[in-house]
Parts: C-alpha cells; sequence; structure tokens
C-alpha cells in the first residue's frame, strides 16, 4: 500500500526567473527507511528529488528539473512515499535562488 499527499497551489501563481534549490521536510517522529520522493511545479518547471529521513530532524535534497509544464502558473507540490508506512512531518518548504523560503505548515 502506498500512499501519497498532493500540497496544491499552497502558493498560488508564483512566478519567478528564481530557480529551486531545495525541498525540505522536518521529520518528527522516528523515521522509518520510506524514501519520499517530491515533485514540485514551480514557475512553469518540474523539480524532482528524495530524500530518505534516517533522524529525527531537517532532511533536504537537491532537485533536479525533470520536465517543463507551461499548463499553469500555480505552484504544486506532491509528496510520494512507495512504501506502506509513513513519515510523520510538520514542515515542508523549498528554497529558491534568489533567497526566499517557502513554507508549508
Amino acid at each position: 500500500l502506498t500512499w501519497t499527499i498532493i500540497i496544491c497551489a499552497f502558493i498560488s501563481s508564483l512566478t519567478s526567473a528564481a530557480t529551486v534549490t531545495s525541498i525540505g521536510v522536518y521529520v518528527d517522529a522516528d523515521p522509518s527507511i520510506a524514501t519520499l520522493t517530491f515533485s514540485l511545479w514551480y514557475d512553469s518547471l518540474i523539480y524532482q528529488c528524495t530524500i530518505t529521513p534516517s533522524t529525527i530532524a531537517n532532511h533536504t535534497c537537491t532537485p533536479t528539473v525533470i520536465g517543463e509544464d507551461c499548463s499553469t502558473t500555480d505552484t504544486k507540490m506532491l509528496i510520494e512515499n512507495m512504501h506502506s508506512d509513513g513519515e510523520e512531518f510538520v514542515d515542508v518548504w523549498f528554497d529558491t535562488s534568489d533567497g526566499n523560503t517557502y513554507t508549508v505548515a
């Protein structure tokens, strides 16, 4: 059994010349060995990276651009856990090259 969390349009119509430099999550409980895959639609580009939390702490990854989507200007994030266990986290964020941090808490 797998689960997926979709955080849709948590920053609506955000556009910028900045690129995404990191995606992060704070794991709030004893983590399992589950790998979390983050996909982020930001400013017409699709970024993706994975994190395998090993401790109760902040975990970040450096995303790569995996595609382009010009059909929406909304910013969206998809978090996938391909294992049957769950991870508990309280904060998810991404940083951009212009120095901004966008957080869902």
